[in-house]
């Protein structure tokens, strides 16, 4: 017995939403790779969620926006900008 093949994916539609601040393109490849990961904390709309959470971390209501600074640790491999 064989199993079935695979459902076709359709890779000429667009995605379900363009991520914000990303091209068209960077959103469609986002949507085309969360799609086929195997990975269970990759799924569909992973990587706009994170990256909405990571504004909402650096743009906090009310208070100065938040900007990443290069790290001052001592240990070997890391780089200190």
């Amino acid at each position: 017995m064989r199993a079935a093949p695979p459902a076709a994916l359709r890779w000429d539609a667009p995605p379900p939403e363009r991520i914000h601040g990303l091209s068209t393109a960077t959103s469609l490849a986002v949507h085309r790779a969360e799609a086929l990961a195997p990975d269970f904390d990759l799924y569909p709309g992973a990587t706009d969620w994170a990256l909405s959470r990571y504004r909402e971390f650096l743009m906090p209501p009310g208070r100065r926006p938040r900007y990443p600074r290069p790290s001052l640790c001592p240990c070997p491999g890391v780089l200190d900008g």
